[in-house]
């Protein structure tokens, strides 16, 4: 891994919640991760991220839906993933690595990470 994805990979991915505002902290900072392009990568992420922590436990179809899509996202490889042209996608791992962040690290909190009233059981 990069110094440079070191330093962005978000350490505050802890047990609890994260907040996509905490998740990306690090690349406002960053005057080249600023552009408008990258400003869309972040809410794309920041999206794909909030929907798979608040409909993780959904009831209803439409969240279960939201948090399958999301999920889809967030952990497929980008190889896997291909438009109706058979051309890679706007994937999760391109975005990472456009923004400098380790996805597999990113994925891995994911995975462990458990919504707060999961813990209690």
């Amino acid at each position: 891994m990069s110094e440079r994805s070191k330093r962005q990979t978000p350490s505050i991915l802890g047990p609890e919640s994260v907040l996509p505002t905490q998740f990306f902290r690090n690349l406002h900072a960053d005057r080249a991760l600023r552009s408008g392009e990258c400003q869309l990568l972040v809410a794309v992420m920041a999206d794909a991220i909030e929907c798979y922590q608040k409909y993780h436990s959904a009831a209803d179809s439409s969240g279960q839906r939201l948090f399958r899509e999301a999920e889809e996202w967030l952990m497929t490889a980008a190889g896997s993933q291909k438009t109706e042209a058979n051309q890679p996608s706007f994937s999760f791992e391109y975005c990472c690595e456009i923004l400098g962040i380790d996805a597999d690290s990113v994925r891995t909190v994911l995975r462990r990470w458990r919504p707060p009233h999961e813990h209690a059981a």
